[in-house]
């Protein structure tokens, strides 16, 4: 590394960054098209969206829906898991799911003259929710990417007030407070606010004093402040005052996003520009358009998304009439094109590779080294075991390493039963099918 390179500023994450015209551009035109074929139905990575999905996030009169918020919050933690050094490991995201799994919080009736039992006078949670809510605790909601909260100090998630207002909230471990982060604050009154937060600010923090969260937590400062909780408390809630406000009424989803998005980058909440609303949806949709494109692609049937991947155009003739040249025309055919380009790259599978722990006596190791070398092992470690004649040998044991689309090749074989699994057709789509016959 040279002393340049030491010294340089680190990278920034910056969310207000421009986007490119042209990607701004395919987006709109795909979402316009998109709209008027009802019948299709997209799979992101981790869940499916339905036909008017992203043409609802690109209109600026449109509301954002929970499916829009559970891609960003999955983008969000994604792209933490790709710059962990950038964005930090001591905070995760959650998806407006948890919220419903905390609710509704079903009052018992009340008793004349005991208001203190009917204070705390309040349901269990269903044993599914319940279940559910630990997922979430320890990372293995459905969605995937999550963080178990016992790793971190911060989590941050969508919250929907009487199901007409978004609002972020920021959990705080240490401070042991659950704040708002509100782009309406005239929407509800403060002392109101407090009662709609009841099952964050109680539900919640019941299920982790339960089980045990502050003693089992990993983070020494989070663990500190269990100590000093004697007792159940409940998660103080706060109001953050002076953030920026929407302009609009169907703002305050993309203004959730933002605050989160900000929050999570070590952002202050104030670089948010209200008045660039359509650029933050812009930005979202083609953050989405681009997962599902990586998602579909020639082998999106198989295993995981491409990765490590550059499409360059060369050459681009477009119809002289602007009827014929619209996204319903030019989508597909350059979807074709990069579908086709795949398959003429020669990709390959990652292969699997074991590592492989052999214990065997003295008199045994010359036959281990012929097994391993018919299967292109690789010993990279030997050690007698002192006082004994046993030997203990470390390897590398490579389990498939061939061209998935060679006839006969082991991942050929792989490929095939990964289609067969999946309801495919056994053979991948040949590549002369993806040619323009004119």
């Amino acid at each position: 590394m040279s002393v340049s390179d030491a010294t340089a500023t680190p990278p920034c994450f910056d969310p207000s960054k421009p986007l490119p015209i042209e990607d701004v551009k395919a987006v709109i035109d795909f979402c316009t098209a998109w709209k008027n074929d009802i019948s299709v139905q997209v799979q992101l990575e981790a869940f499916s969206v339905g036909a008017d999905f992203f043409y609802k996030l690109i209109d600026e009169t449109a509301w954002i829906s929970s499916r829009h918020l559970e891609m960003a919050t999955f983008l969000i933690r994604k792209r933490q898991l790709s710059h962990p050094l950038l964005f930090g490991t001591d905070w995760t995201t959650a998806d407006y799911a948890l919220q419903q799994f905390l609710e509704p919080l079903k009052a018992t009736g009340k008793t004349r003259g005991s208001k203190k039992a009917a204070a705390s006078n309040t349901s269990d949670l269903p044993a599914n929710k319940l279940k559910n809510v630990h997922h979430f605790v320890h990372g293995t909601w459905q969605h995937g990417y999550a963080q178990a909260w016992k790793k971190v100090r911060k989590v941050y998630f969508p919250y929907n007030l009487r199901e007409s207002h978004w609002v972020a909230i920021e959990i705080d471990f240490v401070r042991h407070t659950a704040t708002v982060y509100d782009s309406y604050v005239d929407y509800t009154k403060s002392s109101k606010l407090v009662t709609l937060l009841q099952p964050v600010s109680d539900t919640l923090a019941r299920v982790l004093y339960n089980m045990k969260f502050y003693e089992d937590s990993e983070v020494e400062e989070v663990k500190q402040k269990g100590l000093q909780m004697s007792r159940f408390t409940p998660f103080s809630v706060c109001i953050i005052g002076g953030v920026p406000q929407q302009r609009d009424g169907t703002s305050c989803g993309i203004m959730t996003v933002q605050f989160i998005e900000h929050l999570s980058a070590g952002l202050s909440v104030h670089k948010i520009d209200p008045s660039k609303i359509k650029y933050y949806r812009l930005k979202l949709a083609i953050e989405g358009f681009c997962l599902w494109m990586l998602k579909n692609g020639s082998f999106s049937d198989l295993i995981v998304i491409l990765q490590g991947i550059c499409f360059e155009v060369c050459d681009v003739v477009l119809h002289a009439d602007a009827i014929h040249r619209g996204g319903g025309q030019v989508i597909p055919t350059a979807r074709t094109l990069i579908y086709a380009s795949q398959l003429t790259a020669k990709p390959s599978l990652l292969e699997p590779v074991y590592l492989v722990e052999i214990e065997a006596p003295e008199q045994t190791v010359s036959g281990i080294y012929g097994v391993l070398n018919q299967k292109r092992g690789h010993v990279f470690q030997e050690m007698q075991r002192p006082g004994t004649p046993l030997y203990n040998m470390k390897a590398y044991l490579p389990m498939m390493m061939s061209d998935p689309l060679e006839a006969g090749s082991q991942a050929s074989e792989l490929v095939t039963d990964i289609r067969k699994r999946k309801g495919l057709k056994e053979q991948m789509t040949p590549l002369s099918e993806l040619e323009e016959k004119l």
